[in-house]
């Protein structure tokens, strides 16, 4: 008898589309994956590609997004979303 030991994990670095951009920010390609990005720049970790993308910087010679569109421009002011904010008071949560 053979027991499967599964992990309720998500493994983003294979899932998750990365678009590449020149200095300019025009749109360059697609990749399928962050995997497939830092295998092609022959990196060792793809954790500087996923902070360029979170700071808009440039690195390795261009501009990463995880949203494709023709210049990074229209990418400016993506809305967040909203955030929960609580209302304290004498250490009791009296709104949300």
């Amino acid at each position: 008898m053979e027991f499967l030991n599964h992990k309720k994990t998500r493994n983003y670095t294979n899932t998750t589309s990365i678009f590449q951009y020149d200095k300019n920010k025009n749109f360059i390609r697609g990749f399928r994956s962050i995997k497939e990005v830092q295998k092609l720049l022959n990196l060792k970790s793809h954790s500087r590609i996923i902070e360029a993308i979170k700071t808009e910087k440039f690195y390795h010679g261009f501009y990463w997004s995880y949203y494709k569109a023709d210049t990074l421009k229209s990418f400016i002011n993506i809305p967040e979303k909203p955030k929960k904010i609580a209302q304290i008071d004498k250490g009791k949560i009296i709104k949300i």
